[in-house]
C-alpha cells in the first residue's frame, strides 16, 4: 500500500483525490482547469494504486498523456502511463478477438446473445483506452446456458469461481444440496453462482491472447430487479461492436443496468468506474435517450430509484457538474438518497476509504454506512434491513474464521 500523500496532509490528500475524479469528466473542462498546478509535487505511486483500485487507470493515464502534462512529471511516472495505455489498447484488441470467438458460437449453437457492460461501454461510451474491462460480459437465454458452456471448454475455457463463493453460504442452500455434492466442489460452486449471481465465469491458461467471457442468463441479480428475462430480452436491439453485428440493449435499459451496477456491490465494494458509467452514458448518450421510455421502465423494472441514487451519489463524488441532459433525462431528486450516500461515505474521500485502517468502532461505523447505503437506494426500510442483516451476519462468520484460524495457527 503506498504511503497516503504528506501522511493524511488534508490539503494534499484533497489535491490528489480532485486530480483523480477530475479524469472522469466526460466534457474535460474540470481536467483542463487543473492543468496548471504543479503536478510534480502530486503522491503518483499513491493517485496510480487508488486508480488501478477503482478501474480508472486507463481514463486517469489518457487524460496526462492527451493534455501533454508527461513532460513536468518523473520518468517512472511517464512510464507507468504508458504501460496503462497499452495495456488498455492491447485489452481493446483482445475484447475484438474474443467477441469474434462468440459470435462464431452462436451461429454454432443458433443461440441467440446480447453484450453488456464493460467490452461495450468501451466501445460506444468511452473510447478503448479510456475504459478498462476484465472480460466480455454477455447474456444468452437460460435454457441454452449448457450449450454454451460445451461450446466453450471445447475452445480451452474452463469455469471458473473464486473460493469465496464456498463461504458463509446459507443452511437452506447447503441442506438443498443434490445428492453426492461435496463442499467446496465445483459443483457446488456453480449451483452458487446460478442462485446468487446469473452467472458463470469462463477464463483461460495464462498468456491466452484472448478475454474470459462470463456468460449471464439475466442481467440483475435475484431480488434486485422485478424484471423476469422475457422484458429484459425485449430491449435488445443490433448494433455493431467490434465490427461485427451484434445484439446489445438499448440507451434506456443500459442506464438503468449501470446505475443498479454502479451501486449493488455497497461502499465497501465500490469502484469509481462504475459511477462514472452512468454519468458518461449521459454525456454521449443523453440527448437520444427516451425520458418517458426511461421513466416507464425504471418503474416496471423497480430499479428508478437506483438510478436516482446513482445520480445523487454521482454529485456527491465528482468535483464537475453532471452533464445537461440529466434534468431532461432524469430530474428526479431525492434529498433522503442524497443525504444518507453522504453519510455512508460516498463523497470525495470514497477513493481511499477501502484503505483506512479497521477498528471495533469502525466496524460499527461500517454497518450504519451499510444501512445508509441501502437506504439510498429506495428500498423499503424492511428490505434495506434485511439486507443489512445479512452483511453483518456474512461479515462476522469471517471475522470469526479468521480469528480462528489465527489462534490455530498460533498454538501449532
Amino acid at each position: 500500500m503506498a504511503r497516503a500523500p504528506s501522511d493524511g496532509n488534508p490539503t494534499a490528500v484533497t489535491a490528489a483525490r480532485d486530480a483523480l475524479l477530475s479524469a472522469l469528466d466526460p466534457s474535460g473542462r474540470a481536467w483542463e482547469a487543473r492543468l496548471e498546478r504543479d503536478w510534480a509535487e502530486l503522491p503518483w505511486s499513491w493517485m496510480l494504486e487508488h486508480a488501478r483500485h477503482h478501474k480508472i487507470a486507463g481514463a486517469f493515464a489518457e487524460r496526462l498523456r492527451s493534455s501533454g502534462v508527461l513532460d513536468r512529471l518523473p520518468a517512472a511516472v511517464g512510464e507507468a502511463v504508458s504501460e496503462e495505455r497499452r495495456l488498455a489498447l492491447r485489452q481493446s484488441e483482445r475484447a475484438a478477438r474474443t467477441l469474434a470467438l462468440v459470435d462464431e458460437i452462436a451461429r454454432e449453437l443458433a443461440s441467440p446473445f446480447f453484450v453488456i457492460k464493460g467490452s461495450l461501454l468501451a466501445q460506444k461510451v468511452w473510447a478503448p483506452a479510456l475504459r478498462a474491462f476484465g472480460d466480455v460480459d454477455i447474456v444468452v437465454p437460460r435454457e441454452r446456458v449448457d450449450d454454451w458452456d460445451r461450446a466453450l471448454r471445447a475452445r480451452k475455457y474452463y469455469f471458473w469461481a473464486s473460493p469465496q463463493v464456498h463461504e458463509d453460504l446459507p443452511k437452506w442452500f447447503l441442506h438443498a444440496a443434490p445428492p453426492g455434492e461435496e463442499r467446496g466442489s465445483k459443483a457446488e460452486a456453480r449451483r452458487a453462482m446460478a442462485c446468487f449471481h446469473r452467472h458463470y465465469l469462463y477464463v483461460l491458461a495464462e498468456g491466452d491472447p484472448r478475454l474470459p467471457v462470463e456468460v449471464h442468463w439475466h442481467i440483475f441479480v435475484p431480488r434486485e430487479s422485478k424484471a423476469s428475462e422475457s422484458e429484459v430480452w425485449a430491449h435488445a436491439i443490433e448494433q455493431e461492436l467490434c465490427g461485427l453485428p451484434v445484439q446489445a440493449l438499448d440507451r434506456e435499459a443500459t442506464l438503468l443496468h449501470c446505475a443498479v451496477h454502479a451501486l449493488e456491490g455497497g461502499w465497501k465494494k465500490h469502484r469509481l468506474l462504475h459511477l462514472a458509467d452512468v454519468v458518461w452514458i449521459l454525456e454521449r448518450w443523453g440527448g437520444e435517450i427516451d425520458s418517458a421510455k426511461l421513466a416507464e421502465l425504471g418503474r416496471r423494472w423497480g430499479v428508478g430509484g437506483a438510478l436516482t441514487a446513482a445520480l445523487e451519489g454521482a454529485r456527491a463524488v465528482f468535483p464537475f457538474p453532471l452533464p445537461e441532459p440529466v434534468e431532461r433525462v432524469w430530474p428526479k431528486r431525492s434529498l433522503w438518497a442524497r443525504r444518507s450516500l453522504r453519510s455512508a461515505g460516498l463523497g470525495p474521500e470514497i477513493v481511499d476509504l477501502y484503505a483506512r485502517p479497521r477498528s471495533w468502532g469502525r466496524g460499527v461505523g461500517e454497518i450504519w454506512s451499510d444501512a445508509l447505503w441501502e437506504m439510498a437506494w429506495g428500498r423499503p426500510p424492511r428490505t434495506a434491513w434485511n439486507r443489512v442483516r445479512r452483511l453483518v451476519a456474512t461479515r462476522v462468520l469471517r471475522r470469526r474464521r479468521v480469528q480462528s484460524g489465527s489462534a490455530a495457527h498460533e498454538s501449532s
